[in-house]
């Protein structure tokens, strides 16, 4: 297994090479040939399969990574889809309030010399009264703003 850096198993192998070195100079007629062998042996089996599993990981963590951009992706979309919507919404309730100043306004049309009568009270007459002109023109024009300010910032803002 080679690579720029020593991995912490190579390292462990040659620690180990040293004190089996030390082991057999300290005990010269003593036969340790079986600790050699798990040097020899067991710790390139052990490498190899750690380079299997790293490879499992590594594949696994482009994986991983792939999804967390995703992710990140959606959210982002969601986040502007939000923000889209809380900008239109502010923007209709804008138009809105300025209906209801209107409609507040034009109240002052209804006096004690100048009652609404409902169609269904005999003083009812055939004519509208003008705080109800008033009324409905605020209304209309408080749709036209609400339709141009809503097509305004659908434009101005970024598409998907």
């Amino acid at each position: 297994m080679k690579s720029e850096e020593p991995l912490t198993i190579e390292i462990n192998i040659k620690n180990y090479q040293r004190e089996l070195n030390n082991i057999s100079s300290q005990f010269p007629g003593y036969n340790i040939s079986f600790l050699e062998t798990f040097v020899k042996k067991d710790c390139q089996l052990f490498t190899e399969q750690l380079q299997a599993d790293l490879g499992y990981f590594k594949h696994g963590t482009e994986q991983l990574e792939q999804a967390l951009k995703t992710i990140r992706g959606r959210v982002e979309i969601d986040q502007a889809d939000r923000d889209r919507q809380l900008q239109i919404t502010l923007t209709s309730l804008g138009a809105g309030i300025a209906v209801g100043g209107i409609v507040a306004s034009s109240s002052g049309q209804v006096t004690a010399d100048n009652p609404i009568y409902f169609p269904w009270q005999p003083e009812a007459s055939n004519q509208l009264h003008p705080f109800t002109w008033f009324v409905i023109v605020s209304i209309v024009c408080g749709l036209i703003a609400f339709v141009l300010m809503t097509l305004i910032v659908q434009i101005g803002s970024p598409k998907k």
